[in-house]
């Protein structure tokens, strides 16, 4: 028994009985002539291959093999991880305080009461009448006016009231923006096309697993490279180039979405924004109307206080003219008066003392009466002065309290202003607070697609090892059906071998006419070794030489 791998080899061995050998090696018989030729011919080597070597599948699968290094996407995700580091320690969002900036302006009166004085001091009253000589004789008195009317003048003059306030044009500051593919392209996700290439590997990952899978079974059934073989890889082919264009086209959807939402909330803040600041000026505007209306209302309010107590003066002066003017007829009444009397008593024969004496006497009384009249006509003009400086001062202090609710609009204005400041910083804030946060998401989202192409490039070198294994296993197929010829080819350089013994062994057997015991032996045959042949060799002749003993 002699075997080097393989199947298994059956060697027959028949024993000649001692009685029938005469006729086996007699002279003239057959068999002696057949085996001398047979022993007497010279060893034939095998000079045909027995050993497959690797096939060329076998050996590109073992240089990919050992060429293999650190996939370039991890180098990529190294990157990805530093940028996402560099830009979350660039971005530092510290929140503003921020306040109205409004304080309160202390408001200063202007208004010193003016002390009211009536300005008149009581006259003395004096009889001036002392009893005179009384002597003869009546001369006529010439009776002239004392009274020269005055000139009333009010001095009065109007002020100029001119409005301070002038419109300004409010601006709104905002305008529309418009979602354009350029704009769609900037605000879409940069790291989705390396997501969207994580699944594009996955799905071919799946791909070529099942590619080898058919190959596989394709083998096994002894159809590789046959039309069924070619029909299921070109469907296969056809369902992945729509499973990748269904991912592609489902992952930009997905970003253009995104983007388009981002859009309008970043148009909604604008907006919100910017009406913030037209309200701003608006009601600055209107606060500025306000003020110069309230300016212009106590312009309007001075101005009337100014002309009624021109109006007071006026009537004062007046008054002191009527006065003036009644004692200058009740003088000139005394003066006419006087001279009746005297030409009077001359007429009627009075003692030009007694007349005289009368006449003094009448003089001062009606000289006392122009003086009471004439202290009548102070005390109504200082009466009618204190009304004048009791009206200006009532006018003043409303025109005090007409400046102090307009200063009172204008703080109102202000701090209203500042309040409407605050509310656009708080906006503003917000948005700042916003954008933080969006550039938190996209350093997520940066991080994420780093770990994809980490995963992708372990995938890919997955994918790398395992489509050189299943080169490798073709290979090794390919190995052992051209083994599997090598050894049909030596089977047959044996069968050639083993003719003429077979022959020889057929004819001792014819010509024996008797069964012959058979003795078998099993050993086996493969991928046989030299030596295994060569032992094979000999025991074959050690068998034949054993039968011609």
């Amino acid at each position: 028994m002699s075997g080097g791998g393989g199947g298994t080899q059956t060697v027959e061995q028949r024993s000649i009985p001692p009685e029938f050998m005469p006729y086996y090696t007699g002279e003239g018989g057959l068999l002696p002539t057949a085996y001398q030729e047979f022993f007497g011919r010279e060893y034939t080597p095998y000079l045909g291959e027995r050993v497959a070597g690797f096939s060329p599948g076998q050996q590109a699968a073992q240089q990919g093999i050992m060429g293999m290094t650190a996939p370039a996407g991890l180098a990529a995700a190294g990157q990805t991880f530093a940028d996402v580091t560099a830009a979350a320690r660039g971005q530092q969002y510290m929140p503003q305080q921020f306040g109205t900036g409004y304080q309160v302006t202390p408001y200063e009166s202007g208004f010193t009461p003016t002390p009211i004085t009536s300005g008149y001091e009581a006259g003395a009253l004096t009889p001036g009448y002392q009893a005179g000589q009384i002597t003869a004789g009546y001369t006529p008195t010439g009776v002239t006016p004392t009274y020269t009317p005055g000139e009333i003048t009010s001095g009065y003059r109007a002020g100029q009231i001119t409005p301070s306030y002038e419109a300004r044009e409010i601006v709104p500051g905002y305008e529309a923006g418009t979602f354009t593919a350029d704009v769609a392209a900037r605000m879409m996700d940069p790291y989705m096309q390396q997501v969207l290439d994580v699944e594009r590997s996955k799905a071919m990952e799946a791909y070529q697993k099942g590619r080898a899978g058919t190959a596989a079974e394709a083998i096994s059934a002894g159809a590789f490279g046959g039309g069924r073989f070619g029909v299921r890889e070109a469907e296969a082919q056809r369902g992945l180039e729509a499973q990748l264009a269904e991912i592609q086209t489902k992952g930009m959807q997905q970003a253009y979405d995104q983007a388009r939402q981002q859009f309008a909330v970043e148009e909604a803040a604008r907006q919100q924004a910017a009406q913030m600041g037209l309200t701003a000026q608006q009601q600055s505007e209107l606060a500025r109307q306000r003020e110069a209306e309230m300016g212009l209302s106590a312009q309007q309010q001075t101005e009337a206080a100014r002309q009624q107590e021109a109006a007071m003066g006026l009537e004062a002066l007046r008054a002191q003219e009527a006065a003036r003017q009644t004692a200058g007829q009740m003088g000139l009444e005394a003066q006419v008066q006087t001279d009746a009397q005297r030409r009077a008593a001359a007429e009627m024969g009075m003692s030009a003392q007694a007349q005289t004496e009368a006449l003094r006497q009448a003089e001062a009384q009606q000289r006392t009466a122009i003086e009471q009249a004439q202290e009548a006509a102070r005390q109504q003009a200082a009466a009618m002065g204190m009304e004048a400086q009791t009206a200006t001062q009532a006018a003043r202090q409303q025109a005090e309290a007409l400046r102090q609710q307009a200063a009172g609009m204008t703080e109102s204005s202000q701090q209203f202003a500042a309040n409407m400041a605050q509310q656009v910083l708080t906006s503003q804030e917000a948005a700042n607070q916003f954008a933080a946060q969006y550039g938190q998401q996209g350093l997520d989202l940066a991080m994420r697609a780093g770990q994809a192409q980490q995963d992708l490039a372990a995938a890919e070198q997955g994918l790398g090892m395992a489509r050189l294994q299943a080169q490798q296993a073709v290979g090794a197929e390919q190995q052992a059906l051209a083994q599997a010829q090598l050894d049909q080819a030596y089977a047959d350089f044996r069968n050639a071998e083993d003719f003429s013994r077979q022959n020889i062994a057929a004819m001792g057997a014819v010509l024996g006419g008797t069964p012959m015991p058979v003795s078998q032996e099993s050993y086996t045959t493969g991928s046989t070794s030299p030596l295994a042949q060569i032992g094979g060799l000999g025991l074959a002749g050690l068998g034949a030489y054993q039968a011609l003993s």
